[in-house]
């Protein structure tokens, strides 16, 4: 704000190119904040509709007219480019917490052994191999392994013999015939 013309301001003389402009120092702050909306009315189930209608006439209102003095110089005025990334932003990290108090919950609804499988893997190198059996047998011959209790061996041993069974590789012969042999030897089938 710097009056241009203040002897014609105060009425005393016309406005003239000679005047000596007088800035005025004025306060503007900028920043993040925070506007809480809040609901006093009915709390069924139509409350939330009020509540978002309401937030998002505050928020466009924001956007187009701005808040204070000044508006037209662009004080005031809430930049809806920099919300919407914000929002994205805030959107996608409350779907990543999300997901993971999911995994979390699912976690600790397994057994120990559950989970420890579902940990190698999850974090087992070769990506590429989409069965689990194969990557459970490795660990498995592993004298160091994961899985060193005799009650757990079996239970992983009987799991590999089911996805054996069912990608059609619990058969006699070759590589698939050694590998059955290694589970009936943890099974006591042989």
């Amino acid at each position: 704000m710097t009056p241009h013309h203040p002897q014609w301001l105060d009425g005393s003389a016309p406005p003239t190119d000679f005047d000596s402009p007088v800035p005025v120092p004025f306060l503007s702050i900028a920043g993040q904040f925070q506007i809480a909306v809040s609901w006093c009315g009915p709390t069924e189930k139509e409350w939330k509709w009020f509540w978002e209608l309401g937030a998002a006439c505050l928020r466009q209102a924001l956007f187009d007219w701005g808040i204070g003095g000044k508006t037209t110089s662009g004080y005031g005025r809430f930049n809806e480019e920099r919300w919407r990334i914000t929002e994205d932003q805030r959107l996608k990290e409350a779907e990543r917490k999300r997901i993971a108090a999911e995994k979390e919950a699912t976690l600790a609804a397994m057994s120990p052994l559950e989970r420890n499988i579902q940990e190698l893997l999850e974090n087992h190198p070769n990506k590429s191999e989409k069965r689990e059996w194969p990557k459970l047998l490795e660990e498995l011959k592993k004298s160091d392994g994961r899985f060193s209790t005799p009650e757990d061996r079996r239970a992983v041993a009987q799991r590999i013999k089911a996805g054996m069974q069912e990608s059609g590789a619990w058969k006699d012969k070759g590589k698939d015939g050694e590998r059955k042999k290694i589970i009936q030897n943890i099974l006591g089938e042989s």
